[in-house]
């Protein structure tokens, strides 16, 4: 998939099960786009936008360490979907586990025609 730029108008927040923040950001179109990330991980974002705002008179910032997120599914207790629209071209795979962790993939049908190759050569492997 590429990298797609958002330049949000508005941003809305909630906390879930497992100590979950969701991120809501609407872009100027009102799309929706969902991060979620650790609580623990608000302190990160928070010197984060200390520094933005801090040294925003600088030429440069100050780098911040970033602790990647990864999230472990219970495979036993994960629903997995794969949803489309109606003339199929695009596609959205979803995964939520019994915790509330929810990751919703959207993709168009050539991307995940790719996928599925992809898949199916490390399965063949």
């Amino acid at each position: 998939m590429d990298n797609k730029e958002i330049f949000p108008v508005r941003w809305r927040a909630q906390t879930l099960k497992n100590h979950l923040i969701l991120l809501k950001i609407y872009d100027k179109e009102n799309q929706t786009y969902n991060i979620n990330f650790p609580l623990k991980h608000i302190v990160q974002v928070n010197k984060i936008f200390k520094e933005i705002i801090g040294y925003s008179d600088k030429k440069t910032f100050l780098q911040t360490e970033w602790i990647n997120a990864i999230y472990n599914f219970d495979k036993k207790d994960t629903k997995m979907k794969l949803l489309s629209n109606q003339d199929n071209s695009t596609f959205s795979l979803n995964f939520e586990d019994s915790s509330g962790i929810n990751i919703n993939l959207e993709m168009s049908a050539k991307e995940l025609s790719e996928f599925s190759k992809k898949i199916n050569e490390v399965a063949k492997s």
